[in-house]
């Protein structure tokens, strides 16, 4: 039906055609869907239900009439539906954790049992104007980039299968490609715009057509693609899948203009992680005394110095520099940390700056390593000691747990989860040392 209307002679409007059809079916689940607004107090606690608000006003009643034998009676009432309705609730996330039907409502429940409330920095959302600051601080790109690149030839990527009309016209429907960015801060206090992760809201149907997009793609590189890195393992219509990208920012009620994109890596879609792994395989070692280890756009840099010779470990970071502004990645200075191990004393404070173009890199005596705090005297107090104090605050949750009387196999699997997980992370570390 959509087809024979958005087709003229042999060209189908694909743009047309597709906002038809989701158009169609965001219109079928407004009329089938129910919605329901519900009150919920701060204070509220989640195993209430109608039966203790009623008696809980029952006993207020009764306290302001003034009878004692009523007040009494209602104070019984109530502490015994309080009594049921917790074990009700108890029981309810009891059946999640055997079932396995619903995780996400299962540790909703522990958490509103133990009154865990992550300290997120709530976001100013009666600022208007933070949107678009937002959403032109997301997209920002260096203009000097632009005039440099503009005359430059596209390389040829791989011809993908024809696996629908989409890709039979090289095309990505523009509706497909909108993007609404949410913004969550990255810490607690969330202080400059750099502090906020871009997280996307992209229509479910097109995250689906790149879980096949990029099954072929996986399928027709090499296992060995990229040795450094350790995050992402197993075309023209790439092309337009990365231009003309309609992106805006959602805070609060208020949502910003519209921006068109033409550069970057769209944020959290299924292709961007092969992408950005594409992108940056020809980032290699000029040196055979350093190392590299990637993780997704985090690149760890590690320079074996011999006779107080830093000069190739200082060339192979000026060439990462130089790869970085050719491929028109920026390079956070501040974000990046120099860790110094030397047990040499007599070269105690003699070690010259690095720069990044032209910002000074900060010198650490210790930094955060995926999960693991590497310190300059390759001791591993200050990780330990760490790990040890984030498992002594969730001992806190298990004590509550057991206070409610949860079953002891429930109490086992949330240590094992959350408390054995976390001093039990670095043990790979650990026999990899034993081992050398």
């Amino acid at each position: 039906m959509f087809a024979s209307q958005t087709t003229s002679g042999e060209e189908t409007d694909i743009n047309f055609y597709t906002s038809s059809v989701v158009d169609h079916i965001n219109t079928c689940i407004d009329n089938v869907t129910t919605v329901k607004h519900v009150k919920h107090f701060p204070n509220q606690k989640p195993w209430m239900n109608s039966e203790v608000c009623l008696l809980l006003k029952a006993r207020d009643a009764a306290f302001k009439s003034g009878n004692a034998e009523d007040y009494s009676r209602a104070r019984a009432n109530l502490k015994r539906s309080i009594r049921k309705a917790k074990h009700a609730h108890k029981l309810r996330i009891e059946e999640h954790f055997h079932g396995n039907s619903d995780p996400r409502c299962m540790w909703k429940g522990i958490q509103s049992i133990t009154d865990h409330k992550p300290s997120i920095q709530s976001l100013p959302i009666n600022n208007a104007f933070l949107p678009d600051v937002l959403n032109h601080f997301f997209a920002h790109f260096d203009k000097g980039i632009i005039h440099h690149t503009r005359n430059a030839e596209s390389s040829t990527v791989a011809h993908l299968i024809s696996l629908s009309t989409t890709e039979a016209q090289a095309t990505v429907p523009t509706c497909l490609k909108t993007t609404t960015i949410i913004p969550v801060p990255k810490h607690s206090s969330a202080k400059c715009l750099n502090n906020f992760h871009p997280v996307a809201l992209s229509p479910i149907v097109m995250k689906c057509f790149e879980k096949l997009v990029l099954s072929h793609l996986i399928a027709c590189l090499p296992p060995t693609l990229d040795p450094h890195q350790f995050a992402y393992r197993p075309n023209s219509w790439i092309m337009d899948f990365l231009t003309n990208r309609p992106q805006s920012v959602s805070l609060g009620n208020h949502i910003s203009s519209t921006l068109i994109l033409n550069t970057g890596i769209p944020q959290d879609c299924v292709l961007s992680p092969l992408l950005y792994s594409l992108f940056t395989h020809d980032c290699v070692l000029q040196y055979n005394s350093n190392i590299f280890i990637k993780y997704a756009d985090d690149t760890t840099v590690v320079g074996r110095i011999s006779n107080n010779d830093e000069l190739a470990y200082r060339e192979e970071i000026q060439s990462l520099s130089a790869l970085c502004s050719m491929n028109n990645l920026t390079l956070n200075a501040t974000k990046t940390k120099e860790l110094i191990v030397d047990f040499w004393k007599s070269n105690s404070g003699r070690h010259p700056s690095i720069y990044i173009n032209g910002s000074e890199v900060e010198h650490v005596s210790s930094f955060k390593f995926l999960g693991i705090h590497i310190s300059e005297d390759l001791s591993w107090y200050l990780n330990i000691s760490t790990l040890v104090r984030k498992a002594q605050q969730r001992l806190y949750f298990l004590g509550r747990l057991k206070k409610a009387h949860l079953s002891p196999k429930i109490l086992s699997n949330f240590y094992r989860c959350i408390i054995e997980s976390i001093l039990m992370s670095p043990i790979t570390v650990c026999l990899r040392c034993l081992e050398g």
